[in-house]
Protein backbone atom coordinates (compact mmCIF):
# COMPACT_ATOMS: atom_id res chain seq x y z
CA UNK A 1 0.00 0.00 0.00
CA UNK A 2 0.92 3.32 -0.58
CA UNK A 3 3.55 5.40 1.95
CA UNK A 4 4.32 1.58 3.34
CA UNK A 5 7.97 0.60 3.16
CA UNK A 6 8.67 -2.53 1.51
CA UNK A 7 11.36 -4.56 3.36
CA UNK A 8 12.94 -8.39 2.25
CA UNK A 9 12.19 -10.85 5.07
CA UNK A 10 15.03 -10.80 7.57
CA UNK A 11 17.03 -14.18 7.27
CA UNK A 12 19.67 -13.07 9.25
CA UNK A 13 18.68 -16.04 11.95
CA UNK A 14 18.49 -18.89 9.39
CA UNK A 15 21.90 -20.11 9.04
CA UNK A 16 22.09 -22.46 6.19
CA UNK A 17 25.22 -25.92 6.35
CA UNK A 18 26.11 -24.64 2.67
CA UNK A 19 28.54 -27.65 3.06
CA UNK A 20 25.95 -29.98 3.72
CA UNK A 21 23.97 -28.54 0.74
CA UNK A 22 27.12 -29.09 -2.01
CA UNK A 23 27.50 -31.98 -0.85
CA UNK A 24 23.88 -33.17 -2.38
CA UNK A 25 25.53 -31.69 -6.07
CA UNK A 26 26.58 -34.50 -7.96
CA UNK A 27 30.28 -33.52 -9.54
CA UNK A 28 29.65 -32.87 -13.21
CA UNK A 29 33.30 -32.08 -13.65
CA UNK A 30 34.42 -35.68 -12.72
CA UNK A 31 35.89 -35.98 -16.22
CA UNK A 32 37.13 -32.51 -17.00
CA UNK A 33 40.34 -31.31 -17.45
CA UNK A 34 40.47 -29.10 -14.88
CA UNK A 35 39.57 -31.72 -12.12
CA UNK A 36 42.44 -33.52 -13.48
CA UNK A 37 44.92 -30.97 -13.32
CA UNK A 38 43.15 -30.30 -9.72
CA UNK A 39 44.29 -34.25 -8.58
CA UNK A 40 47.97 -33.86 -9.95
CA UNK A 41 48.30 -30.95 -8.10
CA UNK A 42 46.55 -32.15 -4.61
CA UNK A 43 48.39 -35.18 -5.23
CA UNK A 44 51.99 -33.55 -6.12
CA UNK A 45 55.00 -33.47 -3.93
CA UNK A 46 55.99 -29.60 -3.27
CA UNK A 47 58.46 -29.06 -6.51
CA UNK A 48 55.72 -30.35 -8.65
CA UNK A 49 53.45 -27.58 -7.18
CA UNK A 50 56.01 -25.07 -7.40
CA UNK A 51 56.30 -25.80 -11.27
CA UNK A 52 52.96 -25.88 -11.73
CA UNK A 53 52.70 -22.45 -10.39
CA UNK A 54 55.60 -20.78 -11.54
CA UNK A 55 54.69 -22.16 -15.40
CA UNK A 56 51.69 -20.97 -15.40
CA UNK A 57 52.52 -17.35 -14.03
CA UNK A 58 55.41 -16.74 -15.97
CA UNK A 59 53.69 -17.87 -18.82
CA UNK A 60 50.28 -16.47 -18.86
CA UNK A 61 48.15 -19.70 -18.64
CA UNK A 62 50.13 -20.70 -21.72
CA UNK A 63 52.61 -23.87 -20.77
CA UNK A 64 51.63 -25.85 -17.42
CA UNK A 65 54.82 -28.07 -16.25
CA UNK A 66 55.38 -30.17 -13.64
CA UNK A 67 59.28 -30.56 -14.00
CA UNK A 68 60.75 -28.47 -11.13
CA UNK A 69 64.18 -29.01 -12.13
CA UNK A 70 63.66 -27.22 -16.18
CA UNK A 71 61.37 -24.41 -14.74
CA UNK A 72 63.43 -23.69 -11.40
CA UNK A 73 66.00 -22.62 -13.79
CA UNK A 74 64.89 -19.67 -15.79
CA UNK A 75 61.97 -17.82 -17.00
CA UNK A 76 58.81 -19.78 -18.92
CA UNK A 77 58.17 -18.03 -21.69
CA UNK A 78 54.47 -17.72 -22.90
CA UNK A 79 53.23 -20.17 -25.86
CA UNK A 80 53.38 -18.88 -29.26
CA UNK A 81 51.43 -20.89 -31.36
CA UNK A 82 52.87 -21.61 -34.84
CA UNK A 83 49.70 -22.05 -37.03
CA UNK A 84 47.98 -18.83 -38.73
Amino acid sequence: TPGEEWRLPDRSSTKKDWEKIASTIPDQNKGSIDHMLQSIYENADEDTRRAMNKSMQESNGTVLSTDWAKVGSGRVESYKSTES
